[in-house]
């Protein structure tokens, strides 16, 4: 596996800016075929699962010549304020996208390198990596790895570990029948779920009834074996409430939300839940476990690889 410059051999810096939270990473180009001298040989740590039947579908899409799929985006542990990167650089263009998951608008901006000596730095960063976080992209990562007789370049946006910012979806549960808060807390305490009476940040935040109840994962009796399992305190987080809605006979169906929509019938229920840690999910990719389906969601969101193009081709 390959990464390499996006155009020319010369890489380009993509800056994301959602309410003055800023992630900005490489434009480059990855390749499950090459691993040749000049390019960097890393590992892609997925967190998700993937579809198989999805990622064919996929595969298609990206041996066309016109791809409009947006640039994966990758994590690194990388520190690009090291690099003085911004004083080395030239804007290119600054666009403005609609809002996504209830953030508001982000402003984009796309910054040719004019020094050559921060382009080798940056291919020697890369070379020194040793594995990626996919953070968005695993069914396009994953196709763009299956054999085939097309030659897959697939646009990539690495980004910083520390500047990566991740939230959770929000879980909408329609019931068959109206629960009582104290149903719910009976049956959650089966599951180490208490609701919090303290000033304590809450794992959990249900919404039913028209009222809101902070809820906690309890860690007392876990110990270093049962840990182990999730690898991670975030991933726990994830799949325990996930188990418990699941045992709950009067639920219909569950499903992923960034959008709480108002019910006064009774028959739905919400829960928040808290953002997972980027050093937690790194810490469970590390160890091949998965989150839950739509249970991570980064902010930033690159834009389509055909405006990417239409921009990156003015840098020289």
């Amino acid at each position: 596996m390959a990464i390499k410059p996006h155009r020319d051999k010369r890489f380009s810096f993509y800056e994301i800016d959602i309410n003055g939270y800023k992630a900005v990473g490489i434009l480059a180009l990855y390749s499950h075929q090459d691993a040749h001298e000049g390019s960097s040989s890393i590992r892609l740590l997925g967190h998700e699962a993937v579809s198989v039947s999805h990622a064919l579908a996929l595969r298609k899409s990206l041996t066309q010549s016109a791809n409009t799929l947006p640039p994966c985006m990758l994590i690194a542990d990388i520190d690009f304020s090291v690099l003085d990167w911004h004083s080395q650089c030239t804007l290119v263009k600054t666009w403005f996208e609609p809002s996504v998951g209830g953030r508001g608008k982000s402003k984009h901006r796309v910054y040719d390198i004019n020094n050559e000596q921060l382009q080798s730095r940056l291919q020697n960063t890369l070379l020194q990596q040793q594995q990626l976080l996919i953070a968005d992209g695993h069914h396009r990562v994953f196709a763009a790895s299956l054999p085939g007789k097309h030659k897959i370049d697939l646009p990539i946006w690495i980004t910083s570990k520390t500047q990566a910012w991740v939230d959770s979806f929000t879980l909408q549960v329609h019931l068959s029948a109206p629960v009582s808060v104290d149903y719910i807390d009976q049956h959650f305490s089966q599951y180490d779920i208490t609701r919090t009476v303290d000033n304590a940040t809450p794992h959990y935040m249900l919404q039913i009834n028209g009222q809101s109840y902070p809820y906690c994962l309890n860690n007392d009796e876990v110990g270093p074996s049962t840990l182990q399992i999730y690898q991670s305190d975030s991933l726990k987080i994830q799949r325990v409430i996930r188990c418990a809605i699941a045992a709950l006979p009067q639920v219909l169906y569950c499903q992923s939300s960034k959008e709480c929509h108002k019910d006064s019938s009774g028959l739905f229920m919400h829960i928040g839940i808290q953002a997972p840690l980027v050093s937690d999910i790194f810490n469970a990719a590390q160890h091949g476990e998965y989150f839950p389906e739509k249970s991570t969601y980064f902010i930033h969101k690159p834009v389509s690889q055909a405006v990417l193009e239409r921009i990156t081709v003015d840098c020289a």
